[in-house]
């Protein structure tokens, strides 16, 4: 008994922070990890994998809401303990980034269709697998290469890790090795397809698929009002314009700052003149602008 009462002592400080941690979620990171962890609970005891899951097979039989279903649900509580401990603090970077509006429209369209058609392209009919997929790994491969895509355009392509410096774009892979080797029955097809499409999204080129700002501000314009007084987790198209978060958290010192970044952190700020020179030797004062004494700039006071 004392053991018990002693493990629950232990347990009741890290329940009670994790509480408040997600308490301070973002809107749509706690609603669709929220979704996850119903659809997980009802797994046990219906068979709603099946129902959501997808095999390349269920193209032909036009079963389309597959595509935005599969990362809902998934297998075991490992997977869905894994997958959701990377998910959360990568999408709620993305929503204070981009807006919980245009986070929705992201998520459950082109991160997850996209590679869910090429999965089936691949298994079907290159492969000829009919395996079927679940869980939400393929939204943390997508986040984690917009950060590092994002993360080498300011700093040069180079990550530091560990005191040794590597290669941005490099991550995903590093990451997607680590899972193959410790859980074998993750899809590497569906993984390089998300990474792919971050990538892409990651360098700018597809920014045309988020939600125009006109169209966001507008919705927003008209229901900002009652959302921000009920739920005051919701990210506005302006909150998201504010935020200024880094792309990537590294262990990089500021002995290991590049050059160029030394330069400019250590760059003295030039002062507002108070005079114009002209091509004679004399000076005019600036209009606005007082000519101070000679004696008042080196300090000695004129009585």
């Amino acid at each position: 008994m004392s053991q018990s009462a002693d493990l629950l002592d232990n347990v009741l400080p890290y329940a009670e922070v994790a509480f408040q941690r997600i308490k301070k979620l973002s809107l749509f990171t706690l609603g669709i990890s929220l979704c996850m962890t119903v659809f997980f609970f009802m797994s046990q005891v219906t068979k709603i994998v099946d129902t959501f899951s997808l095999k390349p097979s269920d193209l032909p039989k036009f079963e389309m809401s597959r595509l935005t279903t599969y990362p809902l649900v998934h297998y075991s509580f490992l997977q869905y303990f894994l997958s959701l401990a990377a998910f959360i603090p990568l999408c709620e970077r993305f929503e204070r980034k981009y807006g919980s509006l245009r986070s929705l429209a992201m998520f459950l369209g082109p991160f997850e269709s996209v590679p869910g058609l090429l999965y089936c392209l691949v298994n079907g009919v290159f492969l000829r697998h009919d395996t079927a997929i679940v869980g939400c790994s393929g939204f943390v491969f997508t986040m984690v290469a917009i950060e590092c895509t994002q993360y080498a355009a300011k700093r040069n392509g180079k990550v530091v890790l560990g005191g040794r410096q590597l290669p941005a774009i490099a991550l995903p892979f590093l990451l997607l090795a680590a899972t193959t080797l410790f859980l074998p029955g993750s899809s590497i097809s569906l993984h390089c397809a998300s990474i792919a499409i971050g990538f892409i999204f990651g360098s700018g080129r597809v920014d045309f698929l988020l939600l125009p700002l006109k169209v966001v501000n507008f919705v927003e314009s008209r229901v900002a009002p009652l959302v921000k007084s009920r739920l005051p987790m919701y990210v506005t198209a302006e909150d998201a314009l504010q935020a200024d978060e880094p792309a990537l958290p590294t262990s990089e010192s500021p002995s290991q700052r590049t050059s160029s970044e030394q330069h400019d952190m250590l760059r003295p700020v030039t002062p507002i003149p108070l005079t114009r020179k002209e091509s004679n030797t004399t000076s005019r004062p600036v209009a606005g602008t007082r000519q101070v004494s000679s004696k008042w700039q080196t300090g000695q006071r004129q009585d």
